[in-house]
């Protein structure tokens, strides 16, 4: 059994698992490792499984190619469709069985509700990468409100010192007075850097026994 997964930017099937024994040849760089567009159109328009061997069209010849015979005297290929409504998520392919063996209508049927199951257990981790990636997009608005906010602060107190700097440049206490704030924005400013460059460490976490009530 081979299983192929639908990726959606590359319009193509990927090789995901197998259990064929697996050589340096199926390198995710290799063409026997993915399909052209032709194979997933043709795909499309199928919700169950089906004889592999009995489909003329050039995808099934390019799916058979991908899916090579295993036994000399074997039985046919047969393709099962990972669908949900109109979505197609991929398919998995069984190779030919050994001496030619057919499958019974209870036997469609198992694999019918495997692929249910599979097509189910897809778009669950689907739905589950995109909510992380949505709940990340909305810890970094949070998080880049309050670094606009300080930064703000910052360009505040700098423009109002250079308003200042023509008329009261020749006040000594001024002069001391802005060598202090441009010192301090600078160290707000390396603050500020210093936090987001923590953002892309791993932090560290020592775990301790203690007493929930004293928090």
């Amino acid at each position: 059994v081979t299983l192929w997964l639908l990726d959606e930017q590359k319009a193509q099937f990927i090789r995901g698992a197998s259990t064929a024994p697996q050589t340096g040849e199926l390198s995710p760089g290799n063409p026997l490792a993915a399909s052209s567009s032709a194979v997933v159109a043709g795909l499309r328009g199928r919700s169950s499984p089906f004889d592999l061997q009995g489909i003329k069209e050039a995808w099934a010849q390019e799916l058979r190619q991908l899916n090579p015979t295993t036994f000399p005297n074997g039985g046919t290929r047969w393709c099962v469709p990972l669908r949900a409504g109109e979505q197609s998520l991929g398919a998995f392919v069984l190779a030919d069985r050994v001496s030619g063996a057919s499958y019974t209508a209870e036997q469609l049927q198992l694999l019918q509700c495997i692929a249910d199951q599979v097509t189910s257990v897809l778009l669950n981790l689907r739905l589950a990468n995109e909510v992380a990636r949505s709940r990340e997009m909305d810890a970094f608005r949070t998080m880049s409100a309050f670094f606009v906010h300080d930064l703000k602060n910052t360009a505040a107190s700098l423009n109002l010192m250079l308003k200042n700097l023509p008329v009261h440049f020749d006040d000594p206490a001024f002069r001391e007075d802005a060598l202090r704030g441009i010192g301090n924005t600078a160290r707000r400013i390396d603050t500020m850097i210093a936090r987001l460059s923590a953002l892309r460490q791993r932090p560290a976490f020592h775990p301790v026994e203690a007493d929930l009530n004293q928090l």
